[in-house]
């Protein structure tokens, strides 16, 4: 899912999407000082937030999500300004702190995000203050998968609207070591949201792709069953630019 390198913002409601690109050039190099950095933070989120003003009121905004791309593996921090709470949401279940799961990146990202607040004068920056990250307990994370947590990251962001853990609606199965229930679901996700991103009218291939239809139309259906299988999933990811 090498498509966080791009810049993603996206507004819907009260809800404001940004990029792996900000926090992953940004708040995740501990080589640079906390002041350069946030002043990077400052500008970046100042542009994103200038570049889409027509459909953003930041004053308004109730959940920010930040996509975190840390060691090739992809979760979310939200900041839910209406409920003040910092919540990381990641497939992955561990039993260890927060710090010991993600080192210092939740409570650097806080930090910059707080300071943000202040500056732009947020009718939230005092309450949020008080707030801690945390990371919600879901009974579907995994303890065995380590390899879709971009489909993870992706059906989070398309479900989660600031909802609390036990009212959240993913639609994902329990993990079950001797069951496929969860893969068979991931494997329709990502075949989803492939097409998806294939027929977009972003994708700068879709004339390419339009015109293998007809092709494919005319397959018998045994034909087009070989296709279905992740190593052609795989290609159409390279194609598009998630893989390398």
């Amino acid at each position: 899912m090498a498509a966080g390198n791009k810049v993603i913002l996206k507004h819907f409601l009260n809800t404001f999407f940004v990029s792996c690109t900000l926090s992953s050039n940004y708040v995740l190099d501990e080589q640079i000082g906390v002041e350069k950095r946030y002043h990077m933070f400052y500008n970046r989120m100042n542009e994103y937030l200038t570049k889409y003003q027509q459909h953003i009121n930041f004053q308004q905004t109730d959940l920010v999500f930040f996509l975190i791309v840390s060691n090739d593996h992809y979760y979310m921090i939200v900041f839910n300004l209406q409920k003040e709470s910092c919540t990381i949401i990641d497939n992955i279940a561990s039993q260890h702190s927060v710090y010991t799961s993600y080192g210092n990146i939740p409570y650097d990202l806080d930090v910059l995000f707080k300071l943000y607040l202040d500056s732009v004068k947020h009718p939230k920056r005092s309450r949020m203050k008080r707030v801690s990250p945390t990371k919600f307990r879901m009974s579907w994370m995994t303890k065995y998968n380590y390899i879709d947590c971009g489909i993870f990251l992706m059906r989070h962001m398309e479900t989660y609207k600031g909802q609390h853990v036990d009212d959240w609606d993913v639609n994902l199965e329990d993990e079950v070591e001797d069951s496929d229930d969860q893969q068979i679901q991931l494997h329709d996700l990502r075949r989803k949201y492939v097409t998806k991103i294939l027929i977009s009218d972003l994708n700068i291939h879709i004339a390419s792709v339009y015109s293998y239809l007809p092709q494919y139309d005319e397959l018998p259906i045994e034909k087009k069953m070989e296709f279905d299988t992740y190593e052609h999933f795989d290609m159409m990811q390279i194609r598009i630019g998630f893989l390398d």
